[in-house]
């Protein structure tokens, strides 16, 4: 049974007689606009507008539409295009990035609960983060916050791809505190889905107004397969603690954001030879990072290579490879694979895309993505299970769960 404060969401859509939509030079009257998020993650706007059918710069020049519905919201949706014209009765649908809601009053000072639904997480991934009284998390920063599983019938706007939502309380001048938080929370959740996930609606109430905030996430998403068992009751819970404290302190120094992201693109790719560029920015990120930002060596003047101070005094000329492998060796990765630095210099110094087989690309990307994966969780000290690809399982197939701690690279 589910307990504590419930899913609260919008009326959605929001309705009203009358809009208007403003450009840079021009304003158009809008009949019965109706504004909601659709199945597939887009904010969606339709209405009539003859004005509409005149100028075709509206479906490439941004624009705001603007109404109130009948029970007082005021909403806004920000750059508006065009999407579908209908001749001759003016009926027009529209995509909108973001759209913004405000009913009442809402002030610094004002107690306040936050809603903010999560999509793009693995199916499953929040069966065991289904109570709201549950206070799972250990970290300081992410004590105040409860991750619960959405129900169905909570969350009938969007297709299964909305998973679940976090819930935080507070005065509403903290606003710019879980702005953070959430930032944060997002790379997080995208390392642990190897996938895109998105906070698509803000739902902010108080006890003299609430807030909506809603957002575009539709994009090619779905191919990442987590290398994490976030179907286990309390996974994800459990790898947000063991890894948010470590996350906080690498951010800066290792550009883990980017980091991040450039991982989940190379998950999210099918093509192995992309997956292995993908890769080699990545790692030429994570040797920058790790010899400018936290290690400060300085460059000799001309090679442009890091010089690692040995007690002498001209130091260690380090090459790519090298830096590499003091990476590796800074995180606990003694064996980490550096054959992908062939293929990587050819590109780099060379101007050469090599040519290679389907298994030589498939066998490279693996050998690449394998202590990429390993890399990230070792920074972030992760504890959990972890699926191993290099391991047979009971039916001698390739891939089996396994205590991280006991995966050596």
């Amino acid at each position: 049974m589910y307990e504590g404060v419930p899913l609260a969401l919008p009326p959605l859509p929001f309705k009203a007689e009358a809009a208007v939509a403003t450009t840079t030079s021009a304003g158009y009257m809008v009949s019965g606009p109706a504004a909601t998020l659709s199945r597939e993650g887009i904010i969606t706007i339709e209405g009539v507008s003859r004005d509409f059918l005149v100028d075709d710069s509206l479906t490439f020049t941004p624009f705001e539409i603007a109404f109130t519905t009948a029970d007082g919201w005021h909403v806004t949706a920000h750059r508006c295009l065009v999407n579908v014209r209908e001749f001759p009765s003016g009926a027009f649908i529209v995509y909108a990035a973001t759209l913004e809601a405000m009913r009442g009053t809402i002030q610094d000072r004002n107690h306040v609960t936050v809603y903010r639904l999560v999509s793009g997480l693995p199916e499953g991934a929040l069966d065991g983060e289904a109570r709201r009284s549950d206070k799972f998390f250990t970290t300081a920063d992410l004590a105040p916050l409860s991750l619960v599983h959405a129900r169905p019938e909570d969350v009938p706007l969007i297709e299964p791809a909305i998973t679940g939502y976090f819930i935080v309380e507070g005065s509403y001048s903290s606003r710019r505190d879980w702005e953070d938080l959430f930032g944060r929370l997002y790379n997080l959740l995208a390392l642990a889905a190897s996938n895109f996930v998105a906070f698509p609606l803000t739902h902010v109430t108080g006890s003299r107004g609430e807030q909506v905030e809603l957002h575009s996430t539709s994009r090619e998403t779905g191919r990442g397969q987590s290398v994490l068992y976030l179907k286990y009751p309390m996974a994800l819970s459990k790898f947000l603690n063991s890894t948010y404290d470590q996350y906080v302190r690498w951010r800066d120094l290792l550009d883990l954001d980017t980091l991040i992201h450039y991982y989940v693109l190379l998950k999210n790719t099918g093509y192995a030879e992309t997956r292995i560029l993908l890769g080699s920015v990545l790692m030429e990120g994570v040797k920058y990072a790790y010899a400018e930002h936290y290690k400060h060596w300085p460059k000799d003047k001309k090679t442009g290579k890091y010089i690692k101070p040995d007690g002498t005094a001209h130091g260690v000329l380090l090459d790519f490879r090298s830096l590499i492998k003091e990476v590796y060796s800074e995180f606990g990765l003694k064996n980490g694979n550096t054959a992908f630095v062939r293929y990587r210099n050819g590109v780099v110094h060379q101007g050469r895309l090599s040519s290679l087989t389907w298994a030589q690309a498939r066998d490279l990307a693996a050998d690449l993505e394998h202590p990429i994966e390993h890399l990230l969780l070792c920074i972030l000290a992760y504890q959990g299970d972890y699926w191993d690809t290099t391991v047979m399982d009971a039916n001698g197939r390739p891939g089996a769960w396994v205590d991280f701690a006991s995966v050596a690279i």
